[in-house]
């Protein structure tokens, strides 16, 4: 049976040295002059989901920004490879020029080639 405690709102917390994410939590939680109790309630609440959407003290949005950037850019270009490239049907339309065809050409097409031509040659 447990006994109930004389401060429910004080705790004292252990990590272990061995534990790399220990480790790394409580190098950070050292490093905090202050705002350690709101750090805390704030992280598990939102671990938790049940986060009124504050800041996390502490720390500057503005420097998670290139993180995020990277993080959601990285997600995009997963999700694209990952895609089935899709075909693209294109109709073609196919001009016979073999010698045995004729190709009716009315008077403006033929002066179009004709004008094309000769700005060619001047070149």
């Amino acid at each position: 049976m447990l006994m109930a405690k004389k401060n429910p709102y004080k705790f004292s917390i252990g990590f272990s040295s061995k534990n790399p994410a220990h480790r790394k939590v409580a190098g950070i939680l050292n490093e905090m002059e202050t705002g350690l109790a709101d750090f805390i309630a704030t992280a598990v609440l939102q671990y938790l989901g049940d986060s009124d959407g504050k800041a996390v003290p502490g720390v500057n949005m503005e420097s998670l920004q290139p993180l995020i950037s990277a993080m959601v850019r990285k997600e995009v270009e997963k999700a694209l490879n990952e895609q089935a490239p899709v075909p693209v049907e294109t109709e073609r339309e196919v001009l016979d020029l073999s010698e045995d065809v004729t190709v009716s050409l009315d008077e403006n097409v033929k002066r179009g080639i004709t004008n094309a031509m000769e700005a060619f040659r001047r070149l």
